[in-house]
């Protein structure tokens, strides 16, 4: 390397998307280098940088035939491809000057160096690029290989990390790529020129295509939680395997039906894990699971990726004979890397292949819990056994959701007169620790419409929406009216079959809390449906028994209280302790 210390602080600007422009730029340059062409040198005096760029663009636009006959077809091409892509910014970076200044002193190494190993930190992904994980990378690879297949697809192959990995531990297997971003088509393209692999990377609106079968296995990372447009819903057009998309669904499912349609045997997608549980997704849970499509489901280690979401992978295998899914919580096959998490490959290869620490779903059980793809959804609650049990609706009169109030309709029904009769309001941030206080609760004008959400003494309230699961027993005084929000479910037990502060003790045991979570969807929102909790599976103690519990859950609870408040006043004592001896 010439200039170690210019090289340095290039790989450290941030272009974002000028960042491809100036790529196009070096490879002209590389290619006029190889062809023995003659280019100018940038000199700003002379010449700004978008100016010099263009100027580098027409003379690689000019000289293709030339470039082709002395450099090879491989190069010619993307020469090609970047004179066909150039943008001409209105503006351009400002460091843009000091960079093309650098590149003037790059040779043809240090182009090609530079971009197998920097170029990344330079080009700021515009648009979401699942990040590099190579250990996520080297686990697909090796649930993929077993197969010994000769043909690989990474569909939205972004900017190329798992197809360089892939080529390096497969230098004889046919590689493909498909990318719908023309810039990070380009990218990989140029990286795999220069790696000599023989990767073909192509540009795919993947969204808008549809496939025949042509490779024996591939994989996709999804570009998590993309949401479809409504203007654009021809996408369904495309679609064989997961059936129609709502407006404004989750995007992630194309990328799951368009893998299978590319897939000759089996396949791997990398998906949130939202997408496993969530009520909106079930149809398309509900055609790959009927159509026996799903081999497995892994629930990956939290931190694999700079996003702060939960992931998992879906196995796909076309030639799958039994009725069962596999299931495996591997979150703990972990450990800490630098910045992100590591998974243990081998620890989860063997799991998953020898079936040690994984358990077995029949696709029939499965559809009777909404299609639920969720690892924790059959793995927490698996060996879980309940005494006499049964389904919740069984003891209950109903369960409601409370009301949906914006928050203009409770700033205008907040102005009450001091004789007005009022209503409170109950929402899931007013409970803690299994209960709440009705003095700090938000107070409404009365109104009839509201009635059907009032809450009784002896309902029992769930958080329908919250960062964790919060339950409390009701006990309205009799001058007064609660009226549960939106955020909260209620349920009304037959108080002749349950205790309701026993369910309530049942919700907070071991076994209550792991039931509770298998239901939820969601991840850092969680959510409770109405018919979900209707089916939950309690255990039913014979009526002394749940009398003896909820008698001393009470008075735990009483004794809780009294020292929250002994704690209360306690806290008050030291914060004017100062103030007292001051005065004294």
């Amino acid at each position: 390397m010439k200039n170690q210390k210019n090289y340095d602080l290039m790989k450290e600007f941030r272009f974002g998307s000028q960042g491809y422009e100036l790529v196009k730029g070096m490879m002209f340059i590389y290619a006029f280098k190889k062809a023995n062409i003659e280019y100018p040198l940038f000199c700003q005096e002379k010449i700004d940088a978008l100016e010099y760029l263009i100027q580098l663009h027409q003379l690689a636009d000019a000289n293709l035939t030339e470039i082709d006959k002395s450099c090879g077809r491989g190069l010619g091409e993307i020469i090609r491809d970047c004179v066909l892509g150039f943008e001409k910014h209105k503006s351009i970076h400002h460091k843009m000057n000091y960079a093309l200044n650098i590149l003037n002193d790059f040779t043809t190494n240090d182009i090609e160096n530079f971009i197998i190993n920097d170029v990344n930190l330079m080009c700021d992904r515009y648009i979401f690029c699942p990040p590099k994980n190579s250990s996520l990378i080297d686990l697909i690879i090796k649930l993929l290989e077993k197969d010994g297949k000769e043909s690989w697809l990474d569909l939205g192959c972004g900017n190329g990390d798992y197809l360089i990995e892939l080529t390096k531990k497969h230098n004889n297997i046919k590689c493909y790529g498909s990318e719908s971003d023309y810039n990070l088509m380009l990218l990989t393209k140029i990286k795999m020129f220069f790696l000599k692999t023989n990767a073909i990377i192509r540009e795919d609106k993947i969204i808008y295509n549809s496939y025949k079968e042509f490779v024996d296995v591939g994989y996709t990372n999804t570009p998590f939680l993309i949401s479809l447009s409504k203007d654009n819903s021809n996408y369904n057009n495309y679609n064989k395997y997961i059936g129609n998309l709502k407006p404004f669904q989750n995007g992630d499912w194309i990328f799951v039906d368009r893998l299978l349609q590319c897939i000759k045997e089996r396949g791997i997608i990398v998906i949130p894990e939202s997408c496993l549980m969530n009520h909106v997704d079930i149809e398309q849970r509900k055609n790959i699971i009927e159509k026996n499509l799903v081999e497995g489901v892994i629930k990956l280690p939290d931190n694999l990726f700079t996003r702060n979401i939960l992931v998992s992978i879906i196995v796909f295998n076309k030639n799958k004979s039994n009725k069962e899914i596999k299931f495996l919580d591997a979150t703990k096959m972990s450990y800490e890397g630098r910045r992100l998490s590591e998974i243990n490959v081998d620890e989860i290869f063997d799991a998953y292949n020898s079936e040690s620490n994984l358990i077995k779903i029949n696709i029939d059980d499965i559809s009777k819990e909404d299609y639920c793809l969720s690892v924790k959804k059959y793995t927490d609650v698996n060996d879980i056994v309940l005494e006499n049990e049964i389904v919740l609706e069984n003891v209950v009169d109903e369960i409601f959701r409370g009301a949906q109030i914006p928050a203009s309709i409770i700033d205008e029904y907040s102005k009450v007169e001091d004789d007005e009769d009022v209503y409170k309001l109950v929402s899931v941030g007013d409970i803690q620790n299994g209960t709440f206080d009705i003095d700090t609760l938000q107070v409404i004008k009365n109104d009839k419409k509201f009635d059907r959400y009032l809450i009784k003494n002896g309902d029992v309230i769930v958080s329908s929406k919250s960062t964790k699961i919060k339950t409390a027993v009701v006990d309205v005084p009799k001058d007064q009216k609660f009226v549960a929000t939106g955020s909260l479910l209620v349920i009304r037990c037959n108080q002749d079959k349950i205790n309701p502060v026993y369910l309530k003790a049942f919700f907070d045991s071991k076994n209550g809390s792991k039931l509770l979570e298998s239901i939820q969807t969601g991840t850092s929102i969680i959510s409770i449906n109405t018919s979900a909790l209707m089916k939950l599976k309690i255990s039913l103690l014979d009526r002394a028994k749940q009398d003896e519990i909820a008698k001393g859950y009470l008075l735990k609870l009483n004794q809780y209280k009294d020292t929250q408040h002994k704690l209360n006043n306690l806290e008050k004592e030291l914060n004017n302790i100062f103030d007292e001896f001051i005065g004294g």
